[in-house]
């Protein structure tokens, strides 16, 4: 599980794992693939984009 900052941009500014995998190398990777994500920014009551927090579910990293 990872908390998130989203910019005004969509884009992920900030990532800190919540619940770690126990493997700081699988947390490390979390939180770079998150970075890559794009959102729908969240909007104040002018519609204007702002930044926002979202928490992850629990993310499990399997070998195949």
């Amino acid at each position: 599980m990872a908390d998130l900052t989203v910019s005004p941009a969509g884009r992920v500014s900030a990532c800190q794992i919540v619940e770690s995998s126990g493997h700081k190398v699988l947390d490390d990777a979390t939180c770079d693939l998150l970075k890559r994500a794009v959102f729908t920014p969240a909007t104040d009551s002018n519609g204007k984009p702002i930044e926002d927090h979202v928490r992850t579910p629990p993310i499990k990293w399997r070998l195949p």
